[in-house]
């Protein structure tokens, strides 16, 4: 690697001898890891935090990767080519290149979650003979779910699978109006007994309530009143009806709570109320109330706000700060569907709660960052406001700032410019990657201070050195050579 390193520092004079001479190699050695994965090593890390960038120039990186032994390699390759694409799009015939089954399936989920498929390529890849059948029912189930035709023989072949995927092939088939398929479902689940059954149900309970089958809330209805359920297995079955239709599973509600509820119960239930959200008729939460028990009190009232539209924002703020996990993540996830202001109110709060003792401060800085993330998307004046107030150097502003990696708006470049960078503390490290990600080029100290990160003087994670890393070869001019090396020697200078 001794001549490559040459040509690069030959390249690295020339825009400046004041930033480290060893950067450049430093950082090829660092993206390499991605070419040479080992067990339990940074390389997935790497490879998410290069797809953040949805930099175009990475095409080569993510071509040559293609060829990795590690699949789980090549389906980031294959989503990092999908994210750079104009307009952002899935390649079948890159799906049609990974190597396994799994593989594939692997890809195309996350394509659909992410929204890279549209319609013409779905019905491209279900155009394949060998396509698994798993990957298959799930894009027929995603073209239902759009509204498109979709072909009853060829699901009525794959309700005859013993798989998950007959699972939700006889689902489909039963909300396309087809009584022959509940049947077909319900002879399937009865045929098992205990661990084995559960899971089926689990799985199909899942299914049903991603594409909303109302047609099977019967059929969920009568699977629980079969004897036996283990009670998460109960509680996803009434959440499921409840999510269905909220009118009707209130009854189901009911009958699957008692007469005599413990206050573990009470909560559990409640729980299930808030997760279906406005649609749950205000009064049943009295059902479970219990005046002294302040996580119920509250859980309550979130609830009875998102079912009368009344003050929401200052509810789930209330629930947001008692800290119990699951009432919380419940609490974000409805502030998306809230108008902006009143979303911009919970983010805003998430963000404010960064502060404090150091019990619980792993999850608030993670709920701060999400908040900063979204608080930009619905109101990024506030964001900003909010990041000019902050103290430097300080937990909240590392957390917004890292909030900001999650967009791609070019405005974030000058948001961070502004930034006071006077040290090398890890919210500045923060503040000149993402200056440097949205910079048209970088000036010799900028190169310079980004060299520096590249190098491991960031205190960043490996995930945002790699950013640097990337930033600081192409900065440079060096992508070219930077490949060659990163694909013909191994992390440690020698041969592959």
């Amino acid at each position: 690697m001794l001549m490559a390193g040459a040509m690069l520092l030959a390249g690295a004079r020339s825009v400046g001898a004041t930033w480290r001479q060893d950067a450049l190699p430093t950082a090829i050695r660092h993206l390499q890891r991605t070419a040479a994965p080992v067990p339990g090593g940074p390389h997935l890390a790497i490879l998410r935090s290069l797809r953040q960038l949805h930099d175009p120039a990475l095409e080569p990186l993510f071509r040559q990767l293609l060829s990795s032994t590690d699949p789980i390699v090549q389906i980031h390759a294959v989503l990092g080519l999908a994210e750079i694409h104009e307009p952002p799009a899935l390649d079948p015939w890159l799906v049609g290149r990974l190597p396994t089954p799994a593989a594939q399936e692997a890809a195309i989920d996350n394509a659909i979650a992410m929204q890279l498929l549209d319609l013409a390529a779905m019905r491209e890849l279900l155009s394949w003979k060998n396509l698994d059948a798993t990957p298959r029912v799930r894009l027929l189930a995603e073209l239902h779910a759009a509204g498109e035709d979709v072909d009853a023989a060829a699901l009525a072949e794959l309700a005859s699978a013993p798989t998950r995927a007959g699972a939700l092939a006889s689902c489909l088939l039963a909300q396309r109006g087809d009584a022959a398929a509940v049947s077909a479902l319900r002879t399937r689940t009865d045929t098992l007994t205990g661990p084995a059954r559960d899971a089926v149900l689990r799985q199909v309970f899942e299914e049903i309530r991603r594409y909303r089958l109302t047609a099977l809330y019967d059929w969920v209805a009568t699977v629980l009143e079969q004897p036996g359920l283990d009670r998460e297995l109960i509680g996803e079955g009434v959440f499921t009806a409840l999510y269905l239709d909220p009118v009707r599973g209130v009854s189901i509600w009911r009958r699957a709570l008692g007469d005599a509820p413990g206050l573990s119960e009470r909560v559990r239930f409640a729980l299930l109320l808030f997760a279906v959200g406005e649609d749950i008729p205000a009064a049943t939460y009295d059902t479970v109330a219990q005046p002294d028990h302040t996580l119920l009190t509250t859980l309550i009232a979130a609830g009875k706000a998102l079912s009368t539209d009344t003050n929401v924002a200052a509810a789930l703020n209330a629930l947001i700060d008692l800290g119990h996990v699951r009432s919380t993540n419940l609490a974000v996830r409805h502030a998306a569907h809230l108008p902006a202001a009143a979303a911009a109110d919970v983010y805003e709060h998430l963000i404010d709660r960064v502060d404090g003792d150091s019990r619980g401060m792993n999850e608030r800085l993670e709920l701060a960052i999400l908040g900063a993330s979204r608080l930009y998307d619905v109101a990024p004046a506030r964001l900003v406001a909010r990041l000019e107030a902050t103290p430097d150097d300080s937990p909240t502003q590392e957390a917004i700032l890292m909030g900001l990696f999650d967009t791609t708006d070019d405005r974030v470049g000058q948001i961070a410019r502004d930034v006071r960078r006077l040290g090398a503390a890890r919210a500045d490290s923060l503040a000149w990657l993402l200056l440097a990600r949205h910079a048209a080029s970088l000036s010799p100290d900028e190169i310079r201070q980004i060299s520096l990160i590249a190098s491991g003087g960031g205190q960043v994670s490996d995930g945002l050195r790699a950013q640097a890393a990337w930033i600081l070869i192409r900065a440079t001019g060096n992508v070219d050579r930077a490949l060659l090396d990163i694909f013909n020697e191994s992390p440690n200078g020698g041969r592959s």
